[in-house]
């Protein structure tokens, strides 16, 4: 069973929370279903109307002549693989396609009450849920699916959805069973309505149905039980809404805490509520649409959409008490570290940063100027500091170098190259070090200024960069600094960093813009 965190990150931390309400152009102020036809367009269902988002401003879509929609409230809404769209109200039944409206009632045998849920089969026909009974298209009426679920202690409304190998479920309060064999099979009844219920069941990605009851959610697949998930402290006991996203993460909303979604690859929980965003912690609805964004509808306070971000901000709230960060290395997958500009050096475990990391044999501790950073293949790391030069971290244990032997206690940048020789950028020029012997390039010293990047080209030819006297280069075992104009015709004034990409390319970035990229045919200005 997945643990629970006792305190879960906010979901702002990976979405970001827009929320529309009266005052942003939405008709009313719940949301009970929501569905998208192929002209990217949003539809909303409430217990007041029905209107449509493009994205930008809502439209009122409530038509004055279908019996169904009239007095009544929106239940559930379904876009057919035909691009029509389904609503179901506390009446029956109404479709939109090509623009034109068709009304379901008893006239189409239907018994004329709320449709709670709409599901399409494989074969295209609309199956719905009316009470405790099942209903199926059949042309242009509809007929009882019979045998009914078996009916148990609690007279409750019934859901009924498809599964993704396309077999037909149907849950209760108390029960939730799949149809084949022209029978229902249950998988699963509640023995003591007073302590448990089944509260949501979605179809599962993976195979099978999600199962949600008051304090876990399971998987069902082949048979039997597959995965178990902990619902959240805070939102145990609460009926809820039930949702699993394209990327294979869970939803949930309930009517007082708000939504929770449960990352799958991390194997935790984060929560949206008002103080992230939401206008209202009741929620009525959940829907992905084909952007991978998450709508949720609230009972009074409109609808909210959460957007995957593709930057995270980590700041003083996760561990990151220096924010200026010098430098950022992935070791491993999974491993990273942050150098600081006065907070040490940072271990990151994709939630958290820190502690620094501290050491009684070298001035090394939370308060550490940290540069620069890199890691050998063993897990070795260095560190380039700032008044206390470089330092080696190896096997639990701090090693510090003489200062003379690199020339300065100031260093500012460091790179391992394809031999495994480190190249360490000083305030004073560019020393490297290998088999444990320091050599130093007394061409990049004397007032060259501090070098404070490196990059090795595809032909094993390093490159150093110096803020103050710009480019350089290693030809024959020593620097030779690049001219204005000797790179493609640049004007090397003002350079900040000198990249490799994946590809082996060199890009040169200066203060305000991009300034060139190396090619097999030499530089791209």
């Amino acid at each position: 069973m997945a643990a629970v965190p006792a305190d879960p990150l906010s979901a702002t931390t990976r979405y970001m929370v827009r929320a529309w309400d009266s005052e942003a152009g939405l008709p009313f102020i719940a949301v009970t279903a929501m569905a998208q036809t192929a002209d990217g367009h949003l539809w909303l269902g409430s217990f007041s109307g029905l209107a449509t988002f493009d994205g930008h401003r809502f439209a009122d879509h409530l038509p004055a002549d279908l019996p169904v929609l009239q007095d009544s409230h929106v239940l559930s809404l379904l876009v057919t693989d035909d691009d029509a769209l389904w609503v179901g109200s506390t009446k029956g039944v109404a479709r939109l396609h090509r623009g034109k409206w068709e009304n379901f009632g008893p006239e189409a045998g239907l018994p004329g009450e709320m449709v709670r849920s709409l599901a399409q089969a494989p074969d295209g026909r609309v199956y719905l849920t009316s009470s405790h009974r099942i209903f199926r298209q059949a042309g242009a009426r509809f007929e009882e699916l019979t045998p009914a679920l078996p009916r148990t202690r609690r007279d409750t409304q019934r859901i009924c959805f498809f599964d993704t190998e396309g077999v037909l479920w149907c849950h209760g309060e108390d029960e939730i069973g799949y149809f084949s064999g022209d029978r229902w099979h249950l998988i699963e009844t509640i023995a003591d309505p007073q302590e448990n219920a089944i509260v949501g069941a979605v179809p599962a990605r993976a195979g099978g149905v999600w199962v949600a009851d008051y304090r876990r959610i399971r998987r069902w697949h082949e048979g039997r039980w597959q995965e178990t998930i902990a619902r959240p402290g805070t939102g145990q006991y609460e009926a809820l809404r039930l949702l699993e996203d394209s990327r294979g993460n869970l939803w949930t909303g309930g009517y007082v805490y708000g939504v929770w979604v449960y990352l799958a690859d991390e194997r935790r929980w984060l929560r949206c509520a008002m103080e992230d965003g939401l206008q209202n912690n009741a929620t009525l609805s959940l829907f992905h649409d084909d952007e991978e964004n998450v709508w949720v509808g609230s009972n009074g306070g409109g609808v909210a959409r959460l957007r995957p971000r593709l930057f995270s901000v980590f700041d003083e709230r996760h561990g990151l008490v220096q924010p200026i960060v010098n430098a950022i290395i992935e070791p491993a997958p999974g491993r990273m570290w942050a150098a600081t500009h006065g907070g040490g050096l940072l271990p990151f475990d994709g939630r958290q940063f820190g502690p620094a990391l501290t050491s009684s044999e070298v001035p090394l501790d939370q308060r550490s100027w940290v540069h620069a950073v890199v890691a050998e293949p063993d897990g070795t790391l260095w560190l380039g500091l700032h008044d206390e030069g470089l330092i080696r971290w190896q096997g639990g244990r701090a090693t510090a170098f003489p200062r003379e032997q690199i020339g300065s206690p100031h260093v500012y940048g460091l790179m391992l190259d394809s031999g495994g020789r480190l190249w360490i950028g000083t305030a004073d020029g560019v020393a490297s070090r290998q088999g444990g012997v320091v050599t130093r390039y007394e061409e990049t010293a004397g007032g060259r200024g501090q070098f404070h990047a490196f990059a090795e080209d595809r032909a094993g030819v390093i490159w150093a960069l110096s803020r103050q006297s710009g480019l350089w280069r290693l030809v024959s075992g020593r620097f030779e600094h690049v001219p204005n104009g000797g790179a493609g015709g640049m004007l090397l004034a003002g350079l900040e960093n000198i990249y490799r990409d994946g590809h082996g390319a060199l890009w040169l970035v200066g203060r305000d813009r991009l300034l060139a990229r190396q090619t097999d045919d030499g530089w791209w200005v």
